[in-house]
């Protein structure tokens, strides 16, 4: 009995608030227009792959 320790509850709270900030602060850069078109790797259908396949596009572009 000694041995045991009390269960936490800081990691549950601090991930609903962690989400909340998140949604609150993504919709706040969203409607003013603070990120750029090109920013990618968390927002929604944008990730390093398009990303990479927009950069190889404007490459093969400016080489022809």
């Amino acid at each position: 009995m000694s041995n045991y320790r009390p269960i936490s509850l800081l990691p549950s709270f601090s991930k609903v608030f962690e989400k909340v900030l998140y949604v609150r602060m993504y919709h706040h850069l969203i409607n003013n227009n603070l990120l750029d078109d090109e920013q990618s790797g968390f927002r929604t259908n944008s990730s390093t792959i398009t990303a990479t396949f927009n950069l190889m596009n404007e490459i093969i572009d400016a080489s022809n």
